[in-house]
């Protein structure tokens, strides 16, 4: 619950931007030094981890006053955000959160308007389209990052949404980052 809170307390969700890297890693490099697995080393790592929080939470100014209670439509979606790339059935994240597959649509669709289904294409996507700006990846690797069945089906999907090809997009795109950077 804390990590989602924090995760999405921020503009760009899931990216916290302008942190001090360096006192992050002094903190994972203190838990990396200790040494054996007895109780007490575990305690210390525990402490260390809440200390990495705490400066977590207060680099990113999060207010408590501005968070909302969780409802099961932000689980939801804090679950999909983080395992879009697997196989999900609507019906198995429904039984999971103890609700039935036609509320957990209802909910979801009332408070994100979209619903699972199309929030996880619409994720899938936005993560396609910056894989293929930012990186040289192979358009069959992205579309299995992304968990699709085969590049043929991710290409055919990316079409209909994007109204061109992957390799079209990643063309148009450098064309056009390129005449910004003349």
């Amino acid at each position: 619950m804390y990590l989602y809170q924090l995760m999405t307390s921020t503009d760009d969700v899931y990216i916290i931007h302008g942190l001090d890297t360096n006192k992050y890693k002094e903190c994972i490099f203190d838990i990396i030094a200790l040494q054996g697995t007895s109780t007490s080393s575990y305690f210390q790592a525990n402490g260390v981890l809440f200390q990495i929080m705490a400066m977590l939470f207060h680099d990113v100014d999060f207010q408590e006053s501005q968070w909302g209670k969780t409802s099961v439509a932000d689980e939801v979606k804090f679950f999909l955000d983080t395992n879009y790339a697997e196989k999900i059935k609507l019906r198995d994240v429904a039984k999971s959160f103890g609700v039935h597959p036609n509320y957990l649509t209802r909910i979801f669709h009332e408070k994100y308007g979209v619903s699972p289904k199309q929030y996880i294409m619409e994720l899938k996507l936005k993560k396609a389209r910056r894989l293929l700006t930012t990186t040289e990846l192979s358009i069959s690797v992205i579309a299995n990052s992304l968990g699709f069945d085969d590049q043929l089906a991710f290409s055919k999907i990316f079409k209909k949404e994007c109204e061109v090809s992957p390799t079209e997009y990643r063309k148009q795109s450098r064309i056009f980052s390129g005449s910004l950077h003349q």
